[in-house]
């Protein structure tokens, strides 16, 4: 089956003093996840289990033909913030994949503004 899309939040830029409303979205443990990958994502994830899970994000071959998927446990309970993504080495057809291993973690995937450096 196709991987479930999750829709990323846009950050505001720096005077953006109100913020956004950030939302979490139950992760798809079977089909897995993917979100469109611009080079500006962080993904934030919650745990809402009593034990750890696992997420990955899948890699892609970079221009020296590196690979290397990132597994992290994220201990019960817990949040954990992921990124920012640069497509170089985790663009899969402009798409950044995400996997877990429970429906009790939950994703939220902020997008940082177009005039974000990445400095």
């Amino acid at each position: 089956m196709a991987r479930t899309a999750l829709t990323a939040i846009a950050l505001g830029g720096p005077l953006d003093y109100d913020g956004v409303a950030v939302t979490f979205t139950a992760a798809d443990d079977t089909d897995k996840n993917q979100v469109v990958l611009t080079g500006r994502e962080i993904v934030l994830v919650q745990n809402t289990d009593t034990g750890a899970h696992t997420v990955t994000f899948t890699s892609v071959a970079d221009p020296y033909g590196r690979t290397k998927d990132m597994t992290f446990s994220v201990p019960a309970s817990e949040f954990r913030a992921f990124g920012p993504f640069t497509r170089e080495g985790w663009s899969s057809a402009g798409q950044l994949l995400i996997d877990t291993d429970d429906a009790a973690v939950l994703i939220s995937v902020l997008r940082l503004p177009d005039s974000w450096s990445g400095k």
